[in-house]
């Protein structure tokens, strides 16, 4: 990931609320409150002591020049003027003193006194302060401004040197030997995020991995996360996304084991009522009562619709270990299909037609499973195809496999619930024709089972639905 997109991406991320954005936050906290510390005892060292004011040595060498060429006024002003001009350029950083701007504020200043007299002024800007007490430092305020000095005397002559610093602020916040180091710290501080940003993606990466990988997963795996990490901190998270699995896992187990069971449990007593239904049918002669019986019968055959359907769902979402693959003739076995909902068809006006590309057509899956994946498919298009429409059913190889499509000129699916009608009992509240909601339920789990696909979309050849089944291999 180049420095370009990662910084979009940080960028984003800490538009909203995310643990990324804590991270940084707390890294610039951070780095904001060890620069105000470290600011902080800057400032305690600038304001107890100073290199200069404290440096006798610089103090000797300047009486030396003053009392030696004190009979020489023109060579005593240029030397001392050249030794003031070496410690502003120390000072500023400059090499020599052409480097120095010529408007630069002076960092020190001196006054030499002789004989009560003043001889040297480095600068009108300096103040004229004259110490009484010597080797001491002490504050004077002129004109607002504070300004620290210090004299010495000579010991054998008359001679006083006063060094003149100006005020704290300004003397931490200029380029001298504390401000180069405080400066640079200031100026840097935003550019420092960046590669704190950096060490809070990269540490923040297996998370996000972790992350990708449950989006990608389809909800019917329940299998175990496998991430390899040294990361202490995501392993125990892990740990229990992969417990909450085998928990989801067994009990979708026992769910599926109940619904069996109960449709196993079903089927004999809806059995037993429908015979005893008809036969109550054929032997009774009142047509209210036979009106009554049939409605019955209706309603028994739904019921052992949906019982089926729950027993040949729990049976494909339990079969994904013991399902036995074979070749299939598709083309042959498609055709059979429609030949079985040849009385279907006819009793709802509508015509089915066949249109097989390149036979003979050859897959492996599951004989019972697709047979149930088409019946399901065929027996919608049927339901919902308007008396004297037409269900095409479509056969052909394509690139990567085997295509499968079923077309009906029915009333169709909105866009936005194609992807929710595969869910268990779901019905479109628009829709024209009874149904337990498990048709294209038990299709999704076929087709898991054969990693299929099947894409719902407005049919090219007719006006209704385009349900595409699509075989890989």
């Amino acid at each position: 990931m180049s420095l370009i997109s990662m910084a979009r991406a940080g960028s984003r991320c800490l538009a909203r609320p995310s643990l990324f954005r804590r991270l940084m936050i707390a890294q610039a906290i951070t780095l904001f409150l060890l620069w105000t510390l470290l600011m902080g005892l800057t400032v305690h060292e600038a304001s107890t002591t100073n290199d200069i004011l404290d440096n006798d040595a610089i103090f000797a060498a300047v009486l030396s020049v003053a009392d030696n060429l004190a009979h020489y006024p023109e060579r005593q002003r240029e030397s001392l003027a050249r030794m003031v001009d070496a410690l502003n350029d120390v000072q500023h950083g400059a090499e020599g003193a052409d480097a120095r701007p010529t408007n630069a504020p002076f960092l020190v200043a001196l006054l030499v006194w002789q004989d009560d007299k003043l001889v040297y002024r480095s600068s009108e800007r300096v103040p004229l302060v004259r110490q009484t007490r010597f080797s001491v430092r002490e504050d004077h305020e002129t004109r607002g401004s504070t300004f620290r000095v210090r004299t010495l005397r000579s010991r054998h002559t008359a001679t006083e040197a006063t060094l003149v610093v100006p005020d704290l602020r300004e003397h931490v916040l200029t380029f001298h030997s504390r401000g180069l180091f405080v400066l640079p710290l200031l100026i840097s501080l935003p550019f420092l995020m960046l590669p704190a940003g950096w060490s809070v993606y990269r540490a923040l990466r297996p998370w996000n991995q972790l992350s990708d990988e449950i989006a990608k997963r389809d909800p019917a795996d329940m299998r175990p996360f496998q991430i390899a990490t040294r990361v202490g901190e995501l392993q125990p998270f892990v740990a229990s996304v992969n417990l909450l699995l085998e928990r989801v896992r067994k009990s979708a187990t026992r769910e599926r084991a109940l619904i069996a069971d109960a449709a196993h449990e079903l089927r004999t007593p809806l059995a037993a009522m429908r015979v005893n239904a008809e036969a109550l049918h054929d032997c009774t002669g009142d047509s209210g009562q036979r009106e009554l019986l049939d409605a019955l019968i209706r309603c028994n055959m739904r019921a052992s619709r949906l019982v089926n359907q729950l027993l040949q769902l729990s049976r494909n979402e339990g079969m994904a270990d013991t399902m036995i693959l074979q070749q299939l003739r598709l083309d042959t076995l498609v055709q059979n299909r429609l030949a079985a909902f040849d009385p279907l068809a006819g009793k709802y006006g509508v015509e089915l037609e066949l249109q097989i590309m390149d036979a003979p057509i050859t897959i492996e899956g599951d004989y019972e499973s697709l047979i149930s994946l088409i019946d399901n498919l065929v027996d919608n298009a049927i339901k919902y195809s308007p008396q004297g429409g037409r269900v095409t059913v479509q056969i052909e190889r394509v690139k990567n496999g085997v295509c499968l499509i079923v077309h009906d000129e029915g009333p169709g699916i909105a866009e936005h619930q194609r992807e929710r009608v595969f869910d268990r009992f779901y019905r479109c509240p628009d829709a024209s024709q009874t149904g337990s909601g498990l048709g294209l339920a038990i299709v999704r789990s076929v087709l898991n089972r054969h990693g299929a696909s099947i894409t719902l979309s407005r049919s090219t050849i007719g006006l209704g639905l385009a349900a595409r089944v699509d075989f890989v291999g």
